[in-house]
């Protein structure tokens, strides 16, 4: 029988999670769970820091910190703390303490660039928690996957071990670990599930969890095919009414919920109502409907699109050449690759011309300008977009890949005329994007 340590190893290359030459953040609470991952990792010999966050909201809050600190000069490894103003966020922007919570963490662990990846110590019965939790509230397909191995950048090394597995690690290495007071009290709806819920189901069946996880994973594959299916729905951010209206209901429904999604930053709050009133009501040009998070959903000329009413925030990143960078504004993964091979796809340049030269993902500006592949001159960016059919409640913000003197790609849309490739170039630079959606 395998130990847990290789059961661990088992699912870092099953998931392809990363490899030994990445460098990786552990999201590190110093409960049981975390300090079982990055002792691991430790011990399989991965290059790892922590990253911790001290919410303040606890009495102990500050003794965790502590902890977290001198574990880490135990482990001789980095570690990172963030003590974020947690309450003043999310009365700021209207949203829940747990919420803002989480939204602050991720763009502390994002902000920690250096890292390729952000390890979580989610397992097997975190993943049944969840999968009840969407049930209860009520949920489609996707819902019911729970929490998934790998997302984008975000890995779960412990995905398929239990919590007593887990324990069992840390109690036979005779480490220490924090206990949060919280996770006993059941004024949350998680923790009651946990408690009280999850146990009753495992006196039914000792295989509850195993089997929700199993199930979990049946309806990810069948929901992975359902929305690859959908996203050939979507063209440049529309779907035709035509289309959706041919389309049956698995697939039409997909396919609002990821413009939703990548309009919106979230899936939440998009429910089963709004879709079947945008499938019988909005199809005439005009037509508009208001939904959460500042999102607007319309009828434009025979098409449905997503428009975010916002001030269109300006934005910049510079990009990381080789490997990804996120783009918290756009909700977006930009990949790229170095490669000695001639790209099929996606868009690329002659990296020996570019590789000194900063890159920037960016929003437009005014005077921007721009010259299209192979012309001889060019024109005002917005004229640009506008020929290119790009809402005018998009151009303030649509995404551009540019140095710091020209315009090299218009997103998905038109490539710009710097960089490019000829019978000389030996070594391409490979573009992509990923688009990030939260389950």
């Amino acid at each position: 029988m395998k130990s847990n340590l290789e059961k661990i190893e088992d699912t870092i290359k099953k998931y392809q999670m990363f490899s030994l030459k990445d460098k990786i953040l552990v999201a590190f609470s110093g409960g049981c769970d975390s300090v079982c991952l990055a002792l691991c990792l430790n011990k399989l010999g991965y290059n790892i820091a922590l990253a911790h966050v001290n919410h303040g909201i606890r009495k102990t809050a500050d003794n965790d910190e502590k902890f977290c600190v001198e574990f880490a000069k135990k482990l001789n490894i980095p570690i990172f703390i963030s003590k974020p103003d947690v309450t003043k966020y999310a009365l700021d922007n209207k949203i829940s303490v747990e919420t803002a919570g989480r939204i602050l963490r991720y763009e502390f662990f994002y902000s920690l660039n250096e890292y390729n990846y952000i390890a979580t110590a989610h397992h097997k019965n975190d993943l049944a928690e969840t999968v009840l939790q969407h049930l209860v509230r009520g949920t489609g397909c996707k819902g019911l996957t729970g929490i998934i191995p790998v997302r984008d950048n975000i890995v779960r090394p412990l995905i398929e071990l239990d919590r007593a597995e887990i324990e069992d690690i840390v109690s036979s290495l005779n480490e220490e670990y924090c206990t949060d007071e919280t996770n006993f009290s059941c004024d949350y709806e998680r923790n009651r599930i946990r408690l009280n819920v999850l146990p009753l189901l495992v006196k039914e069946n000792k295989r509850a969890v195993d089997n929700i996880c199993k199930t979990a994973s049946l309806l990810k594959a069948d929901d992975d095919y359902l929305t690859c299916e959908a996203e050939k729905l979507i063209k440049d951010n529309k779907i035709s009414v035509k289309d959706l209206e041919k389309a049956p209901f698995p697939l039409s429904s997909r396919a609002l919920m990821l413009l939703y999604t990548k309009c919106a930053g979230t899936s939440k709050d998009f429910e089963f109502k709004h879709i079947k009133f945008i499938l019988n009501n909005l199809k005439e040009h005009g037509k508009i409907m208001d939904l959460c998070f500042g999102v607007k959903v319309k009828a434009e000329y025979g098409n449905i699109l997503f428009i975010k009413d916002t001030d269109n925030p300006k934005y910049c990143y510079e990009i990381n050449k080789n490997g990804k960078t996120h783009l918290p504004a756009l909700d977006k993964m930009l990949c790229a690759e170095i490669t000695e091979i001639k790209p099929k796809d996606g868009i690329y340049f002659d990296y020996d011309k570019i590789k000194d030269t900063p890159l920037f993902v960016r929003s437009p500006n005014p005077d921007d300008y721009f010259v299209s592949f192979g012309a001889d001159g060019g024109k005002q960016l917005n004229k640009v977009m506008i020929d290119l059919k790009i809402p005018k409640s998009e151009r303030n913000c649509y995404p551009l890949l540019a140095t710091d003197e020209e315009i090299l790609w218009i997103f998905n849309k038109k490539r710009g005329n710097g960089f490019v490739c000829d019978q000389h170039t030996k070594t391409f630079l490979k573009i992509w994007e990923e688009n990030t959606y939260e389950l």
